[in-house]
């Protein structure tokens, strides 16, 4: 993942999870807190609250693999998040 703080003139690599399971992966920011961003790859959900600088996994509190297809977080009520599984 890289970041870009100039509009895309420049970017700077940024620390993302070790992952085997990186076939796809989404970004999604926090409505209000500009340094919180959550990552989603196939089987992995992440959250950053320091503008992707470290993450901390969120899957593990699902049990088992699911495979997750997107995050959202609710506009209306930013501690609200929606997690898309086939499951």
């Amino acid at each position: 993942m890289y970041r870009s703080e100039d509009g895309g003139r420049t970017w700077e690599r940024q620390l993302v999870p070790q992952s085997d399971h990186w076939s796809s992966a989404r970004i999604r920011l926090h409505p209000i807190q500009a340094d919180r961003i959550y990552l989603v790859t196939s089987r992995e959900l992440y959250e950053s609250r320091s503008a992707g600088r470290s993450w901390r996994p969120l899957h593990q509190k699902f049990g088992g693999l699911p495979w997750f297809n997107d995050v959202g977080v609710s506009p209306t009520n930013p501690g609200v998040l929606f997690a898309a599984t086939i499951w």
